[in-house]
């Protein structure tokens, strides 16, 4: 379709790379679907505007870094810091994230629906009508959420292991002014309930929603998290 473009990234640098992907926005394409991406960085960085993008591969790091506006669909893992500084638009990942998934992220959403590394949302900030959200379907490692001044993030816990194992979560929240910071434990096992309980005893800002509640979160209907209503 002449709304459609098909880029190979096959041993393509990721700055070519980039220059295929605004070339394709300047022309008006709507869809552009990339193939075999492994490593490549900085894609889509800067970008504007509402084109859909999906990424069939392993992007590297800084996906996404101060995108505003486009939809990025990622059919495997992320390296670090996808949505970087981003300010709108939406990031799907189809698999797991790195470290620093989210840094400093100031609007949009990103969905992972496997596990993130260490430091996710790490300087997550909003702004007026801005307000990032991170959705991990997995876990997440120490230092979730380190000075946070804004947003949300939602652990959903889903594929069974102890949820939230490491230390430093939520460590540093900023509070004051008209933003806020919340985590949300959105959570089914027993053991994940226990965890829930021994964080709501912390002094920050950490907010905990039961299972019960999942049904109605705008948030769970999202193909991407599909598996992980019981």
């Amino acid at each position: 379709m002449d709304n459609e473009r098909v880029i190979d990234a096959e041993r393509l640098h990721y700055t070519p790379l980039n220059q295929a992907i605004r070339a394709a926005v300047r022309d008006g394409i709507g869809m552009i679907t990339i193939n075999n991406v492994l490593g490549q960085r900085f894609i889509a960085d800067g970008l504007k505007g509402a084109v859909q993008i999906t990424i069939n591969g392993t992007p590297g790091g800084d996906l996404g870094i101060f995108m505003s506006g486009p939809h990025i669909e990622i059919f495997g893992n992320c390296d670090h810091a996808p949505g970087n500084t981003m300010d709108a638009g939406e990031i799907i990942i189809h698999g797991s994230g790195g470290d620093a998934t989210a840094h400093s992220m100031r609007g949009g959403l990103i969905m992972v629906r496997d596990d993130i590394g260490y430091r996710g949302g790490i300087h997550m900030k909003e702004y007026g009508d801005h307000k990032p959200v991170l959705v991990i379907g997995g876990n997440a490692r120490a230092f979730l959420g380190e000075y946070m001044a804004g947003g949300m993030i939602v652990v959903l816990g889903c594929r069974g292991s102890r949820i939230l194992p490491d230390k430093g979560i939520g460590s540093g929240i900023m509070e004051g002014g008209s933003s806020y910071a919340v985590m949300c434990l959105i959570t089914f096992s027993e053991s994940a309930q226990k965890r829930v309980l021994q964080l709501k005893k912390r002094k920050n800002s950490l907010y905990s929603i039961s299972g019960g509640m999942l049904r109605s979160s705008p948030l769970i209907p999202h193909p991407c998290l599909k598996t992980c209503i019981p």
